[in-house]
Order: C-alpha cells, then structure tokens, then sequence
C-alpha cells in the first residue's frame, strides 16, 4: 500500500477513534475493523493493485458518518485536528 494511502488510513482512524468515543460507538469500531480487514484481504488478494479507490470509498463512509452525527463546526475542528503533520497529536486533542 502507498505511504498516501497509509497516511489517508490513520488520519481516518483518528476522525473514527473520535466518532466511537463520542457516540459510545462499539459499532464504530467495529464496522471500521472490519473495513480495513477487507481492505488488507484485497491487498493480500491483488498486491499489484492499489487500493486508493477502496482507501477513497472508506473516506467517503466516514465522511457521511461524521456528518451524520456532528455539527458543520465539529465537521471543521476535526479537519483541522487531521491537517496537523503528526496525527498522534491530533488524537490527544
């Protein structure tokens, strides 16, 4: 998988981290394992192809989630969290 798509995947994982703790979300986490072990088992699967379409439809999920659940501000301050260069420190926001 390309580094883009690596670092596509954690900035996703925080704003999913963020969905969970916030809405009691065992089904957050859950759904979300299970969307990144089907998209390991496609790379295992297909390791000549790149997976960024996948990486982009989980994006895609997330998004809607997010903007399901939260206001346009908390849309904008979890943006601005992931646009840090370290997403470490975006999770202990």
């Amino acid at each position: 998988m390309s580094d883009t798509s690596l670092k596509r995947l954690r900035a996703l994982a925080v704003v999913w981290d963020d969905l969970a703790r916030i809405h009691s979300g065992a089904l957050f986490n859950t759904e979300f394992l299970q969307d990144l072990e089907r998209l390991n088992h496609f790379q295992d699967g297909f390791p000549e192809k790149s997976a960024d379409i996948l990486v982009t439809m989980l994006e895609h999920k997330v998004l809607k989630a997010l903007s399901q659940r939260h206001s346009e501000k908390e849309i904008w301050q979890a943006g601005a969290r992931l646009a840090q260069p370290d997403t470490e420190e975006a999770r202990s926001d």
